[in-house]
């Protein structure tokens, strides 16, 4: 895979050839990469070097952090494809959903992996959410007829006030990053995670589209703009989170709730489970096809949601994008000599 990066730039391709060590981008992008792919290599690369013992690993993933870094725009919200060989970006788009979710992921999730040694990362990801919260959060409101629900939205040249299932990841990540000592923060990441759970009341099967839209600022359901479901994990990892940091059993049973209708809708008399093609049909007609992050990740933070903390602490693991449980650990550079302390979060 190091063969993948650009030896200018630091900056990977999207695309290997294992046989000939060929690297490119998508057809349709073919000079850039998506910030989520060269943002979400950092756990699992300085994790290789843990155990390595060899440093490549994690110097060319923190390269891409200072590529990164050096070219954070002003408003501190990172575009979505970023340029190989210029490492400049090629677009204006912004999201916290498909192609950008697992960068902002795991800029807390560095700080935490390597034992809050790395204060870099904890001013990144709280630079970064400042910015996210300041220009694309829209909070709900209640009025006497309709509930407006709490979004992140995504912009180009324009606010599109869309969200993704995979920006429903960001309330799990909210709580995590303040360990869910701050109210203001736990506030917000609460009406994200009732707006993440109304997109899936408020189809006919119970199970949420792939992305919803809203219809104004401050947030009316207004339509399903992809109305398949893939057996995604993002609503149920923050409903993990949640529930750790509060208690709150409303979050187990909202899991519940998810479970039953994915049960009852996604799965299959051969076994196993499928997506669906259309979430607002009765019945739905099933996709014949199960993602791997099923598994990996939705199973998972549902049978954690429900067991005891001592099977997985947080305080001790950091799962990563794909919810695979790393143990903590002391970074390389830091072996010998640590540097002065901020003040904990």
């Amino acid at each position: 895979l190091l063969k993948s990066f650009n030896p200018q730039s630091g900056v990977p391709y999207s695309h290997i050839n294992l046989m000939n060590g060929h690297a490119r981008g998508y057809d349709w992008a073919p000079k850039a990469s998506l910030l989520a792919e060269i943002g979400s290599l950092q756990l699992e690369f300085r994790y290789l070097t843990h155990l390595t013992n060899n440093t490549i690993y994690d110097r060319s993933v923190t390269r891409i952090i200072d590529v990164l870094e050096a070219t954070q725009p002003d408003d501190g919200l990172w575009p979505l494809f970023l340029h190989v060989e210029k490492a400049g970006w090629v677009s204006k788009h912004v999201s916290v959903g498909a192609m950008g979710d697992s960068f902002y992921e795991y800029l807390i999730k560095q700080f935490l992996l390597t034992g809050r040694e790395e204060w870099r990362y904890w001013k990144l990801y709280n630079t970064t959410v400042d910015a996210l919260l300041s220009q694309l959060l829209f909070r709900g409101r209640t009025t006497m007829k309709t509930w407006r629900h709490t979004h992140i939205a995504e912009r180009t040249d324009r606010v599109i006030h869309k969200m993704d299932h995979l920006a429903c990841f960001v309330p799990g990540m909210l709580a995590l990053g303040c360990d869910g000592r701050d109210p203001h923060l736990m506030t917000i990441a609460h009406e994200l995670t009732e707006t993440c759970v109304e997109m899936y009341r408020r189809t006919a099967t119970g199970i949420s589209p792939e992305a919803t839209m809203f219809s104004e600022p401050d947030g009316g359901m207004e339509d399903h703009e992809s109305k398949f479901y893939l057996l995604r994990p993002e609503v149920i990892e923050s409903l993990f989170y949640m529930w750790r940091y509060t208690r709150a059993n409303q979050y187990r049973e909202w899991a519940w709730e998810i479970f039953v209708n994915v049960t009852k809708y996604c799965k299959v008399h051969t076994g196993g489970f499928t997506g669906l093609k259309d979430v607002t049909q009765i019945p739905p007609v099933q996709s014949d096809q199960m993602q791997s992050f099923w598994l990996s990740e939705t199973l998972k933070y549902l049978f954690l949601l429900f067991s005891e903390d001592s099977l997985l602490p947080l305080d001790s693991f950091v799962l990563n994008t794909e919810a695979h449980p790393f143990p903590l650990f002391e970074p390389v550079p830091t072996k010998k000599r640590r540097p002065p302390q901020p003040q904990s979060p």
